[in-house]
């Protein structure tokens, strides 16, 4: 078993980061971990942008990265209210999953599993 909600929730998280920052988001190296949705919290202390911590940035002032990170927790309820579900998402999260697997892409993802 494996979980994808962190996934969905750190894209979101980088999508809004990198509007913010007016940087593409594949530069970001940001998580959002905990349980999906409202319980969710950013990892600010591992939060990069290329190489460099977020939190050293001159652009980085706290209040506005704590708006984004609850924007984050807010953004599926948005989804859900505007297309009843997320099932796209979901289904990205699937496939990025399922490659990552297949391909033996030794790529880094926020999931969860059962031990």
């Amino acid at each position: 078993m494996i979980g994808l909600g962190n996934i969905l929730d750190s894209a979101r998280l980088r999508s809004l980061l990198g509007d913010y920052l007016k940087i593409d988001a594949s530069n970001i190296h940001a998580y959002q971990l905990g349980e999906h949705g409202d319980t969710s919290f950013t990892l600010w202390s591992q939060a990069f942008i290329g190489c460099k911590p977020i939190t050293t940035m001159k652009e980085y002032q706290s209040g506005e990265l704590d708006t984004i990170s609850q924007q984050v927790k807010d953004i599926a309820a948005e989804v859900i209210s505007l297309q009843g579900s997320t099932y796209f998402a979901i289904g990205l999260g699937v496939v990025k999953i399922i490659k990552a697997i297949t391909f033996d892409q030794n790529r880094v993802l926020p999931v969860s599993t059962v031990f």
